[in-house]
């Protein structure tokens, strides 16, 4: 019990040295998971095409062309980060506000009420396409945020579970709570050939 306190206190050190740096260095956060998410993307992409190339089961082709895709906007966005990331703001946002604009109407239309979260879809999808950088930040700020709080709720249930905060915390069998008794029987099976 001591080494998974000791680890989630380790991981929540860690989410909250991640958290603090995505909220003071967003640029360099950013950078760093756009490169890291492109290069998994082209990875997968890339092992999808050989088997697909290689097995050639039905629909291969819309694979195939789905991989070839994401092959090159994850290249266009390593070689070229500006203008491959404007082109999936655009088309991010532009699907965030036709579904959110979908759901509002089909909720003012069974309910007369208009849906507050299909409204911020929205808001939001229209944010990303009119001003990505503002966009982002505000997805850095809240990603910064949870990743503190997150962090602090590791590093107390750590310290709950190494007994550093308060030692009289019951923890059944093993803790200070006394054993249930066991009125089971006990029979023993024999296999009956």
């Amino acid at each position: 019990m001591k080494k998974l306190g000791i680890k989630q206190i380790v991981i929540g050190v860690l989410e909250i040295g991640l958290g603090i740096f995505m909220f003071t260095q967003f640029g360099n956060a950013f950078n760093i998971y756009v490169t890291i998410i492109c290069g998994l993307i082209i990875l997968d992409s890339g092992v999808e095409l050989f088997i697909q190339l290689r097995n050639r089961a039905p629909g291969y082709k819309v694979r195939l062309t789905s991989s070839v895709l994401l092959i090159s906007m994850s290249t266009l966005i390593l070689i070229a980060p500006l203008i491959g990331l404007n082109i999936i703001n655009i088309i991010v946002g532009v699907i965030i506000l036709i579904v959110g604009a979908t759901r509002v109407y089909s909720t003012y239309k069974k309910t007369k009420n208009i849906s507050f979260f299909s409204a911020a879809a929205m808001l939001i999808g229209l944010l990303i396409i009119v001003d990505p950088q503002l966009a982002a930040g505000f997805a850095s700020a809240f990603i910064s945020i949870f990743l503190i709080i997150i962090g602090a709720i590791q590093i107390f249930v750590g310290l709950i579970v190494t007994r550093v905060i308060s030692p009289n915390i019951p923890t059944g069998r093993f803790g200070n709570l006394p054993e249930e008794k066991d009125d089971t029987i006990d029979v023993e099976y024999e296999d009956l050939d």
